[in-house]
């Protein structure tokens, strides 16, 4: 697209899963960085579930998630790799 923003990627799974994968990709010495937001140890991925993404605003997903990241080694805004949608909710 040229902006530069990357388009993640959307998968269906149940809480259970999404938690299963943050472990993995956060791993299990994560650390919560805000509410709803943990963060590996060296800072280059994240795993984040708000109150926000678990309620579905209109001016956001209308469906409940949580999103797998990566933060770019210069400190710059977090890249969302894959939207969690949940199924079990």
């Amino acid at each position: 697209t040229g902006s530069g923003k990357k388009t993640p990627k959307y998968e269906k799974m149940t809480v259970n899963e999404a938690l299963g994968k943050a472990k993995q990709w956060v791993g299990e010495d994560a650390v919560q960085i805000d509410e709803g937001v943990y963060q590996n140890k060296s800072g280059t991925r994240q795993y984040r579930m708000t109150r926000r993404d678990l309620t579905g605003h209109k001016d956001h997903h209308q469906f409940l998630h949580v999103h797998f990241e990566t933060r770019p080694p210069n400190g710059g805004k977090p890249i969302t790799e894959l939207i969690g949608i949940l199924t079990d909710q």
